[in-house]
């Protein structure tokens, strides 16, 4: 929770008064200030605390972001509770013939393109979305945008789940590519070169000027701790991370889920889906983690880990 006070320095006989929180950064604090003035009244005082208070959360989150650190992280309970799923994940999928696999995978597939797509204000109902992928049937009434987006998410992942590089400015581009390669022309695949906005979101994505800068960071920041913190810490970090960002003109946030399962696959977890009904409480806590506050997301993505449905073989005898 984000706490400010008073803080009151004497040099002499005059008093400077300033807007002051402690930041805690790994094993050390940091005082963080926004100097006021002297000598106030309290009236003027009060006026002055309520005007740059939102300034002093402002630096804070920038100081947090740039400090490189999650600032909350999963207990050892949680730690072993996860892994246990993945190895039952991924000793249930080993006992999948070739045609169960497939099954399993291509219903995973249905579910998250229609998801992945309904989020971002889609009309193609989950049954469409099968129709097109796999009967190559296009339904009416929809446009051709939908059903571009539908095609092009299969391609994508299909292309996660093969890919051997590393989470890195090459894939995202990648992914984005295949994603919008039909959609938005020229822009596909480029990191964009104008201003853009978040609906409904206090924060402004970083200026076009500084996007490859700080998606450089953010590579940079993950090969550095990725086998630091928890894979599913990282993963979820640079997820909101790169919503932030909102490094192209359109399908960030497509981009950013398949981004996320590819970094959740290559560490051997299962993907997740995240639903259309739980848009708001994902928009939600994207804004709390651009607030310097990752732990709803956090537990948001573990929730999903802990709800995959793992295949169960039933054994002949």
């Amino acid at each position: 929770m984000f706490m400010a006070y008073l803080e009151t320095i004497k040099k002499g006989k005059r008093k400077y008064y300033y807007l002051s929180t402690t930041l805690r950064i790994g094993n050390s604090f940091k005082k963080v200030r926004i100097y006021l003035g002297r000598d106030i009244n309290k009236a003027e005082m009060n006026e002055l605390m309520n005007k740059y208070k939102p300034s002093l959360k402002k630096k804070v989150d920038e100081l947090k972001r740039k400090s490189g650190k999650v600032f909350i992280t999963l207990d050892e309970k949680q730690k072993k509770e996860l892994e246990e799923i993945k190895n039952r994940y991924n000793s249930a999928i080993k006992k999948l013939n070739a045609i169960e696999y497939e099954v399993y995978e291509k219903n995973h597939l249905i579910n998250f393109t229609f998801n992945t797509n309904a989020i971002e204000g889609s009309t193609v109902t989950l049954t469409e979305t099968s129709i097109i992928l796999e009967d190559k049937i296009t339904p009416e009434g929809r446009t051709l945008r939908e059903i571009h987006e539908v095609e092009n998410t299969k391609k994508a992942y299909q292309l996660l789940k093969t890919y051997k590089g590393g989470v890195d400015t090459k894939v995202i581009k990648k992914i984005h590519f295949l994603l919008t390669h039909n959609i938005l022309g020229t822009n596909a695949g480029k990191f964009r070169k104008i201003r853009v906005y978040m609906g409904g979101s206090k924060h402004i994505p970083p200026k076009p000027e500084d996007v490859e800068k700080e998606m450089k960071s953010l590579i940079r920041w993950y090969g550095y701790n990725k086998d630091k913190y928890h894979p599913i810490t990282a993963a979820s970090y640079i997820h909101s991370e790169f919503i932030r960002i909102h490094p192209f003109v359109d399908g960030n946030g497509r981009t950013g889920r398949l981004l996320l399962n590819f970094m959740l696959m290559k560490q051997g977890w299962p993907p997740i889906c995240i639903k259309l009904k739980e848009k708001l409480k994902y928009i939600n806590f994207l804004e709390k983690s651009r607030d310097g506050n990752i732990e709803n997301f956090l537990g948001f993505i573990v929730k999903h880990i802990k709800s995959v449905e793992i295949p169960e073989k039933i054994e002949s005898y």
